[in-house]
This record gives structure tokens, C-alpha cells and sequence, in this order.
């Protein structure tokens, strides 16, 4: 695994991109998509965020949210009083959506457009006089769940009947934050005390397998995301990702220029964007998926000195 590309260079101030997955491997930032094979821009558009079957969601001027199908229906997306802070495209059939915190998440009928119910037994956490139902959304990508960190733990939840279908809870004195899927049921989530704030320096990975049967290992983290053979976790404090199979064993290790990444899983899960705190975003995975050389570096970056390739752990 190593570096494939980096589609901006890092600007002045402080500024997270937002790019979203747009297809198989395309990516979508600033109106533009990037096939990430070719290197080059694909096609522009006004989408917001992209389903499996090539449906898009768009904000019109006047606040309302429509969804576009790949043929070009357009169905008007109603309840959800007009931006919201939350909109993730599930399966072939649904829309999640929230306005704002103070409510758990709002399913919509992808057919109609109109809303079905919200998730039952989301659990929020309490801010002064008002319960927040905060949440970080992970798809599995199987059409039928959804993870959420939400409350302090982790928890899925059937897209079919909006039930919680299982949970992970923390012990007493810890809440886990943020949450990774892989396809073998294997769940990675952050552990951190409640009273460490936003300080992360005595995190803990805890790895649940599909039997429910978890893993600790302290480590700092800032994001994570699912590979073929285990996960990828960002750590900010070595510039660094690292990598860990299924029983959390460390396997690798791969420099970074950047001490804050959000990783973003592609759906070959061979490959990943790292979103930095400046603007700028990479393509690192497999180099076999890389786009030719002679391409020429996109937009404003200029082709990157390659961070050194995946070290394997010493035994």
C-alpha cells in the first residue's frame, strides 16, 4: 500500500475538503468527479452525494433536496426541513436524513420521497437541557444496515424496519468513538475515557468479533476504515497510517505529511482517500490501482514525492 496521487496541495489556513465516494472508483469534490484509474476529471456535476446504482442527491437554491436517478428521474426528498446536517444514500431504497441533532435519524423512501420513521432506540447524549442525537454514520454497504457511534456506543440498525438489530456498549467510565465495518462482521471502534475530553493520548482500539468477542490495544487514532485483509487506522501522533488484520495484529505501517486525515473506504476496500485539515486529499491503496504516470497531476497539485511504501512489522 502506498501513496497513488494527491489531488491538492495543502493550502494556507485550515480547510477539509469534502469529497464523497461517486462510484466504483470515482470520487466527487468541488463539482468535479474523479476517476481515480485515469487520474482525470470524468464529468462535472451538481450532486451532493452518490448511491450504488448511480442515483444522486442535489440541494436546490430555494433549500429543498431532490433525488436524481441514474436516468434522470428527479423525486423531491420531503421532511427534512430543507439543509441537512446528515445525508447518506442506503441501499436501493432509502435516504437518511437529519435536520439537526436534536432528533434521532429520518428515514425516506427513496420510490416517494417521503419520510417512513425515524430509527427506533437511537440513544443521545445530554447537552445542559437538550439530548443531541450526535451520530457517525457507517454503511456496510450490504443494502439492509447501518452502523452508527452514537451516545457512546456502537450500534446497527435494520434500513427495512428502522429496529436496532445489535450494540456494542463501553464500560462505565468510557465512550467509543467513531466506528469501521468489515465485511466479516469484525467491528473497530475508538475506546476513550470520558473525563480525556478531546485527548486522545490513552485511546484504545477495541475489536469486536462477529462472535462479539473484542480486542484492546492502546493506540492513537483519528480515523479508520476497512480493508480486504483487516483495517486502516490513521495516527496522528506518528504522521502515520497502520494497518491490523482481524485479530489486531499490527501488519504495516505508511508515512504520512499530515498529522489530521479522515479516511475515506473505497468499495474495492483495496484502496482509500485520506482527507487532510488543509484542503488537500490523497488516493493511497494498492499500487496495481494507481493511474498511469503520464497522467498528467490534476487541477492545482503537482505530482508528490511518493511517501515510502508499506513497511511490514518485524516479528
Amino acid at each position: 500500500m502506498n501513496l497513488l496521487r494527491r489531488y491538492k496541495q495543502p493550502g494556507r489556513a485550515s480547510e477539509v475538503e469534502t469529497v464523497v465516494v461517486a462510484g466504483p472508483h470515482h470520487v466527487a469534490a468541488r463539482g468535479k468527479v474523479w476517476d481515480l484509474r485515469s487520474g482525470t476529471v470524468r464529468e462535472p456535476s451538481k450532486g451532493a452525494l452518490w448511491g450504488r446504482d448511480g442515483a444522486r442527491v442535489e440541494w436546490k437554491k430555494d433549500g429543498t433536496l431532490w433525488l436524481i436517478t441514474a436516468v434522470g428521474r428527479a423525486t423531491a426528498l420531503h421532511g427534512t426541513e430543507g439543509l441537512s446536517t446528515v445525508i447518506k444514500l442506503l441501499g436501493d431504497s432509502v435516504v437518511l436524513a437529519q435536520a439537526d441533532g436534536r432528533q434521532p435519524l429520518l428515514c425516506i423512501d427513496r420510490q416517494t420521497g417521503q419520510p417512513t420513521g425515524r430509527l427506533e432506540g437511537q440513544r443521545g447524549e445530554a447537552h445542559g437541557a437538550t439530548t443531541l442525537f450526535t451520530v457517525d454514520v457507517f454503511d456496510p454497504r450490504d443494502g439492509r444496515t447501518v452502523w452508527l457511534a452514537e451516545g457512546g456506543r456502537v450500534a446497527s440498525f435494520d434500513l427495512r424496519t428502522r429496529r436496532e438489530l445489535s450494540s456494542f456498549e463501553p464500560s462505565a467510565d468510557e465512550k467509543f468513538i467513531g466506528v469501521a465495518v468489515h465485511p466479516s462482521g469484525a467491528v473497530l471502534t475508538t475506546a476513550r475515557k470520558k473525563t480525556a475530553g478531546f485527548d486522545g493520548k490513552d485511546d484504545k482500539l477495541v475489536l469486536f468479533s462477529p462472535r462479539g468477542r473484542s480486542r484492546r490495544l492502546k493506540h492513537s487514532v483519528m480515523s479508520t476504515a476497512p480493508l480486504t485483509d483487516g483495517f486502516v487506522v490513521f495516527d496522528p501522533s506518528a504522521k502515520a497510517f497502520v494497518f491490523f488484520d482481524l485479530e489486531l495484529t499490527q501488519t504495516g505501517t505508511l508515512a504520512h505529511d499530515s498529522s489530521w486525515v479522515r479516511c475515506l473506504p473505497l468499495p474495492s476496500r483495496k484502496e482509500w482517500i485520506s482527507i487532510g485539515g488543509k484542503g488537500e486529499w490523497d488516493h493511497h491503496g494498492d499500487g496495481a490501482l494507481a493511474p498511469p504516470e503520464s497522467t498528467a497531476a490534476p487541477g492545482n497539485a503537482t505530482p508528490k514525492k511518493p511517501a515510502p511504501t508499506r513497511t511490514k512489522k518485524q516479528k
